[in-house]
């Protein structure tokens, strides 16, 4: 039982040094002593803003690393992006090693928690802040000194609103790339030398968003004149889900809705109304778009530029009603000009049609089965009779109703051309504008 508690009491021990704690208040006491009289002001002439560096002629390598735990608001309109997250520095701080015989030794390996005010602590800035230029951390969050390495570890949270030049050209499936530089405000590349622990980020504790998704995130150190930055760039994709059924399939819907304006009764006096409503809910249906949208022209989504080609094609659908609505009202006794009657002719393929029918007539029936000469020559004659006079009457009927049709005539004719001719448009611009758009699904 007794070398039991022995061993046991031993492993403790062990695990307690390994584990860099100090083994003693003391001696925990003593540790922190030492720090302090290092940093304090009038005892030792060291001061917190002095660079803990026996040599400060070469510059101290301070490590970063960007720590994410959520994508807050993405502002397309504003060009900004909130991210909320924790800033990871490590850098070595020697200055005890260096001077160790001025002040009390560390007595043994433990990690101290200290008040960033009370030590050396590099002030890092996010330079494209979109809030404020404060510093990076406050008194709030304290920095661990490890005794052992002489390894210093501050990671204070950030609420990061930094500035992000959007692109929505493929909007709703947009991707948006986002940029942190960081700078070391005050100290050139000859004070301080900014690397990356990692080239990407820390997203272990990452919380989904509704609205984005994290595709790829990396993470570079650079020399840029006089300074160094570290840069990290986040690349996050929208979820279309809701912007598909809340303004997509609305604006197709109404795009195939216009086109029906030549389906409808000359008439029943619905046509100008139809119309005009739907010019009106293009207009509405931009308007909602452009809320989600920059107010900038470089680049523009491909589905504003799909909303404003149908919104114009819907006014000229109105305008082209009018005009036939003219034709469906003409006397019938007015006269038809006749290059009208020429796009009428040209429409309904007349001469297309008149050589077909003039084909179909000189070629007689052939009755099949054996008879004699004289009842096959009987026949043949009969059958040609017979088809010549029935054929004759249709063909001159049809050359008549083409050649001379009345206005309603007319105007059905260009109801149905028109109708087509929408169609046509309405797939190109669609296939030109919006299959961009679905490819990056």
């Amino acid at each position: 039982m007794t070398s039991t508690l022995v061993l046991a009491f031993c492993m403790c021990g062990w695990l307690g040094i390994c584990t860099g704690q100090s083994s003693t208040y003391d001696e925990r006491v003593g540790n922190y002593t030492a720090l302090y009289s290092f940093y304090s002001f009038g005892t030792n002439g060291v001061f917190d803003t002095v660079i803990p560096k026996e040599d400060t002629t070469q510059p101290i390598d301070v490590s970063l690393q960007m720590k994410l735990y959520s994508v807050g608001d993405v502002d397309a309109v504003a060009g900004r992006i909130q991210l909320f997250g924790a800033l990871k520095m490590v850098w070595q701080d020697t200055i005890i090693t260096a001077i160790g015989s001025k002040a009390l030794p560390l007595t043994s390996p433990s990690d101290l928690v200290v008040d960033y005010r009370r030590l050396w602590t590099p002030v890092i800035v996010l330079m494209n802040s979109a809030d404020s230029v404060d510093r990076i951390g406050d008194e709030a969050y304290k920095v661990r000194y490890e005794t052992t390495t002489k390894t210093v570890t501050w990671q204070p949270r950030v609420l990061i609103e930094a500035a992000c030049a959007p692109n929505v050209r493929y909007f709703p499936f947009d991707q948006q790339e986002c940029s942190l530089t960081f700078l070391p405000w005050g100290q050139n590349k000859t004070k301080i030398k900014l690397s990356v622990l990692s080239d990407e980020w820390d997203v272990t504790d990452y919380s989904e968003n509704g609205v984005w998704k994290i595709d790829k995130t990396a993470s570079a150190a650079s020399e840029v004149g006089e300074f160094y930055n570290a840069v990290f760039t986040i690349t996050i994709n929208r979820v279309p889900t809701y912007f598909l059924i809340n303004i997509v399939f609305p604006i197709l819907c109404l795009s195939l809705l216009s086109g029906m304006i030549f389906l409808l009764p000359a008439a029943s006096g619905e046509r100008i109304g139809f119309g005009i409503t739907c010019f009106l809910s293009f207009v509405v249906l931009l308007q909602t778009l452009m809320q989600f949208l920059p107010r900038t022209s470089s680049p523009m989504s491909l589905l504003c530029y799909y909303v404003i080609i149908m919104m114009v094609l819907s006014a000229t659908l109105s305008i082209v009603t009018i005009i036939l609505l003219r034709l469906y009202h003409k006397p019938k006794n007015a006269a038809m000009p006749n290059w009208l009657k020429r796009i009428v002719e040209l429409i309904n393929c007349t001469i297309c049609k008149r050589n077909c029918c003039g084909k179909r007539n000189s070629v007689g029936p052939k009755k099949p089965g054996k008879t004699s000469n004289n009842n096959s020559t009987q026949l043949e004659v009969m059958s040609i009779s017979s088809t010549d006079k029935l054929g004759d009457g249709p063909v001159v009927t049809e050359e008549n109703d083409l050649n001379d049709p009345d206005w309603e005539d007319l105007g059905r004719i260009f109801d149905s051309f028109f109708f087509l001719v929408f169609l046509g448009v309405q797939a190109a611009v669609s296939l030109f504008f919006l299959v961009p758009i679905a490819a990056r699904l």
